[in-house]
């Protein structure tokens, strides 16, 4: 594991305001790769938990050092000790070195934590869970009620006579507009296959409406995210847990990049059903396991989520 604050040239104990002095004269005149990995050590010493979790991989790997490293020629303790220790370590669990972010951002600027990305990225879920819902549930079928009565009508009716072809009841009661069941099972089966066809020909005719109610949905989903977040770097999800939406770079996102954030699981979400939306939050919460904290959304569209706002929407927040 590098050692940051031999990078750096500092010592163990130096206070953030040094690292950063000695980080920002370090940049000066070096190559893109070393830069990388002084942005690193920067990364990870300005932030407390970070540098607290660092320091202690730090001390295990100092410790491991110690005991491989004992004198050959003081056999008088040697063995006890290495018999003891041995036993010790051998029941530890190794440490797992956590992934270093590979984001290279401004000074000052840090990757989002993730519970208070997490906890973001909620929030805002459930208000265009309200969307959607409205927009599909209650929204959508006063839509097609009102352009397709005969249609709508004609689909409930359907509805109610396959499940009576279906029912496991002796004597069922038998809805209005539906012939007498058959006997057999074969039949019954004959007659809901039948059925369901003919609903779905109804449903296609109404497919372009109900599509429309859809790209209805996507734009009020999109109204609510994009102008935000172009202004202010903040939904109010966001604006809750004080994080911003960036460009990987630390600037400030413009139309295009929200657009191109939001628009993919939102679209997976609404025109597949069911699967679409399972697909749509596993691409959100990736961010959770990315060293980045960045989503599937996010790699697209090139963003990232930080602790502090971007250079021009400072003074604005």
């Amino acid at each position: 594991m590098s050692d940051y604050y031999d990078l750096l040239g500092v010592a163990p104990d130096a206070e953030r305001e040094e690292i950063k002095s000695a980080y920002r004269e370090a940049l000066n005149g070096v190559e893109q790769a070393k830069k990388a990995e002084l942005n690193r050590a920067w990364n990870v010493l300005s932030d407390p938990i970070q540098r607290e979790r660092y320091d202690e991989r730090l001390a295990a790997q100092s410790a491991d050092i110690d005991l491989t490293g004992d004198d050959p020629d003081d056999m008088s303790s040697a063995a006890p000790a290495k018999t003891v220790t041995g036993a010790r370590v051998a029941k530890e669990r190794p440490v797992r070195e956590a992934a270093v972010p590979t984001a290279v951002l401004p000074v000052g600027m840090h990757l989002a934590d993730k519970r208070a990305r997490g906890f973001a990225t909620g929030f805002d879920l459930s208000i265009i869970a309200v969307i959607a819902f409205i927009g599909l549930f209650i929204v959508s079928p006063q839509v097609l009620k009102s352009q397709y009565p005969d249609k709508v009508d004609r689909i409930n009716a359907i509805t109610k006579c396959i499940d009576y072809n279906q029912s496991n009841d002796k004597n069922p009661k038998r809805p209005a507009d539906c012939d007498q069941r058959a006997g057999t099972k074969n039949a019954r089966d004959e007659t809901v296959k039948k059925l369901e066809k003919e609903q779905s020909n109804l449903q296609s005719d109404m497919a372009p409406t109900q599509f429309l109610v859809l790209g209805g949905v996507l734009l009020v989903c999109l109204a609510y995210l994009v102008p935000m977040t172009v202004m202010t770097g903040q939904t109010l999800g966001k604006r809750l847990r004080k994080v911003w939406l960036v460009r990987v770079n630390g600037t400030r996102v413009g139309w295009a990049a929200a657009v191109a954030h939001y628009l993919p699981p939102l679209v997976i979400a609404l025109v597949l059903p069911q699967i679409g939306v399972l697909i749509a939050i596993g691409m959100v919460f990736w961010s959770l396991r990315d060293r980045n904290g960045q989503g599937i959304h996010d790699k697209l569209a090139k963003t990232l989520v930080v602790d502090s706002p971007p250079e021009g929407l400072a003074a604005a927040t």
